[in-house]
């Protein structure tokens, strides 16, 4: 192992790597939702001694020659450690915004595995990864995890989507610098990413004035809202605005009905992220009256689909994982041009 070193995380919650008499471990906690006290444990075992693990699923062979992916945001994190190469498989391939990636997709080096009900058990085991790596949405997740498991095949939970804080997402990484033997460049991109984080932040600690944010579309009559512990609220926060619901408590979503989502976006100045939209024309014609609010007639709405791919997949929850600088800049751009010097979007694209 390249790491002799245990690393608690100084911002995500969601795991710990740690050393023992026998090795590096990583443990991780509670990589679904609602999952309360679950605590995962992953041993990282030589690759030529993981026939003497046989029996044990939480051996991980390393370095990782071979993965397939349930997630876009783990593709993310490989390709930023040069390890796209050694992606078979990937749930929603056509997805992918990587054109790196895409490109592996179409050669057929990179081969499409399903995903929920419609899961290929039987392209995967073709495949033969060395790992799978899976994220939880809750109890209807462990079926399709159970049939992994019962299939001999080793999966390993990756939480970086239940993070609350921008950074705790990308500190991931590290977890994936361990599986593929390059814990050290791991740990200098996420240096990399903090210190530009936390620079970025620190610009608008001189702004007198906070914006106040209003956020998302409904969805089947019910208009979704984070909690100010979430890492949208908390994006928004570091770059200096006033989230419109600074009463609503924890990181989970409330839902509330479109009459008391109007009233409260009445008394906000910006718009971020409404669903799909592309125009403001998407968003009064999904309801005439949402022309009335202040971002719509200011011209201060804002969504965070620039980046999408051909597929329909969005850069921001792919790339975007590991770059919550970029994002923050996008964002302080919006909130405050004035110190932005009219720097170009990354991610975000104002809705005209």
């Amino acid at each position: 192992m390249e790491m002799n070193a245990n690393y608690p995380p100084k911002y995500a919650e969601g795991f710990t790597i740690f050393n023992d008499s026998t090795g590096t471990k990583i443990r991780v906690f509670n990589p679904w939702q609602g999952a309360s006290n679950v605590s995962l444990e992953y041993k990282l075992v030589p690759r030529g001694d993981i026939s003497k693990f046989s029996s044990n699923p939480g051996a991980i062979p390393v370095p990782l020659e071979r993965v397939v992916c349930m997630s876009s945001s783990h593709l993310a994190f490989i390709e930023a450690l040069g390890m796209g190469q050694r992606i078979v498989g990937v749930s929603g391939a056509g997805f992918a915004f990587s054109s790196a990636l895409r490109a592996m997709v179409d050669e057929g080096k990179i081969f499409e595995v399903g995903y929920d009900q419609g899961i290929n058990y039987e392209q995967i085991a073709r495949l033969n990864p060395d790992v799978i790596f899976c994220y939880g949405i809750g109890s209807e997740s462990m079926a399709y995890l159970k049939k992994f498991s019962e299939m001999g095949m080793r999966i390993m939970f990756i939480g970086d989507y239940l993070e609350s804080d921008p950074l705790g997402k990308a500190e991931w990484i590290k977890v994936l610098g361990c599986l593929f033997n390059c814990y050290g460049k791991a740990d200098s991109i996420f240096s990399s990413i903090e210190s530009s984080y936390l620079k970025t932040k620190k610009q608008v600690e001189r702004c007198s004035s906070k914006p106040t944010i209003f956020m998302n579309m409904p969805f089947r009559g019910v208009w979704y809202f984070p909690g100010n512990d979430s890492y949208m609220v908390k994006l928004v926060h570091d770059a200096g605005g006033s989230y419109v619901f600074e009463n609503l408590k924890g990181s989970r979503s409330f839902p509330l009905g479109i009459e008391k989502a109007f009233e409260a976006g009445m008394g906000s100045d910006i718009w971020l992220n409404p669903g799909s939209a592309s125009s403001l024309t998407d968003i009064t014609s999904f309801d005439t009256r949402l022309a009335q609010l202040p971002p719509v007639v200011s011209g201060k709405v804002y969504n965070n689909n620039l980046r999408m791919s051909r597929g329909g997949g969005n850069d921001f929850w792919e790339s975007g994982t590991i770059h919550p600088e970029l994002i923050l800049h996008d964002l302080i751009s919006i909130f405050h041009p004035e110190i932005a010097n009219d720097s170009l979007l990354v991610y975000y694209q104002k809705l005209e």
